[in-house]
């Protein structure tokens, strides 16, 4: 494939440094501009990459780009593909955090590790997997991210879990965000509430 971006070549190149804060940089550059031509050096970098935070970056980047373009259908089956796989990874936070990423596709097959992730002592595993309940928009769900959104002492958490119940919708989500709302003690995710419920939440 040839790269004739010179911000998108400077990023691949980046994916070897020897500094995975460094690589990890290089995969959100590559996302935030949305470069399509960065599916095969996800893929290989969540394949092949030493750095355990480096292969999560790119398992969400490839996620993330899927939401904020339009990727081929050939590009989308080469990365379901890929991720499905680690699904059944040694590392209990890797298969979480790919379901995550399968749930930003749609997919729906790492729906139980989502519900274990939600109960883990990491608050960004937790904030993960309850986005990746939002983006299944299963009905189903509606409970458990209401308890999340009850219960959980991490205010960033108990947002993703409003702004889930939003993307899923329907009386019942609404009815739960509208109690929640009478009981939440931070601004910030009384803000997201009121606009989960009067429709403006972006």
């Amino acid at each position: 494939m040839e790269i004739k971006d010179d911000a998108l070549t400077h990023s691949i190149k980046t994916l070897s440094d020897k500094n995975p804060r460094i690589r990890s940089a290089a995969i959100f550059g590559m996302i935030s501009r949305k470069y399509k031509e960065a599916v095969p050096y996800l893929i290989k970098t969540f394949q092949t990459d030493t750095e355990k935070n480096v292969r999560i970056s790119a398992i969400l980047g490839a996620g993330l780009l899927n939401n904020r373009t339009k990727l081929e259908p050939k590009q989308k089956k080469t990365l379901t593909q890929a991720l499905n796989v680690l699904l059944d990874d040694k590392d209990e936070e890797i298969a979480i955090y790919t379901a995550s990423a399968l749930a930003m596709f749609g997919v729906s097959k790492g729906y139980k590790l989502l519900l274990v992730g939600i109960n883990r002592d990491n608050k960004t595993l937790r904030s993960w997997s309850v986005g990746g309940l939002g983006c299944l928009r299963q009905k189903k769900s509606i409970k458990i991210l209401l308890a999340v959104l009850l219960n959980d002492k991490i205010y960033h958490v108990r947002e993703m879990a409003a702004r889930a119940l939003f993307k899923i919708g329907g009386n019942e989500a609404m009815a739960g965000l509208s109690e929640a709302l009478k009981k939440e003690p931070d601004n910030h995710v009384r803000e997201t509430i009121s606009k989960a419920l009067d429709g403006t939440l972006r």
